[in-house]
């Protein structure tokens, strides 16, 4: 059965370590976190377009097509992700805007190349544990 569009958006944020409560706060909701909750709790809950909105630009990395209809995957590839910033930079967004948004699909990138570290590592342990096993 396939994913509601609240429980691909829970999936998004164990993967980003997140709690409602964390993206309620990152979205400048404050504590008006009802329609999160919402989203997540109500199976045929659909987001309206401020939300859509807020969490895209607050998280570019996450691929929309697929938290809305489960198409695709849940991160954007990285093609997707140049062409957006490319988008950004050349779009009549207000420079303040386009710099916040370019800086955060910074911090992502960042913090994705943390995380395949840390894979990189476990996996290269493992193997080290395997091959001294034989």
């Amino acid at each position: 059965m396939p994913l509601s569009v609240g429980e691909r958006l829970v999936k998004f944020l164990d993967y980003k370590k997140l709690s409602i409560a964390d993206l309620t706060k990152a979205l400048g909701y404050q504590n008006n976190s009802g329609k999160i909750y919402r989203i997540v709790q109500e199976k045929d809950a659909a987001p309206g377009y401020d939300t859509i909105s807020d969490i895209a630009k607050k998280y570019p990395e996450l691929n929309i097509e697929w938290w809305l209809f489960g198409r695709g995957d849940m991160l954007k590839s990285d093609a997707e992700t140049i062409s957006d910033a490319l988008y950004i930079s050349n779009s009549a967004i207000p420079a303040e805007e386009k710099i916040a948004i370019i800086t955060r699909m910074l911090k992502s990138a960042r913090e994705e190349n943390e995380r395949l570290r840390e894979q990189l590592s476990l996996f290269s342990r493992v193997l080290e544990f395997e091959q001294s096993r034989t």
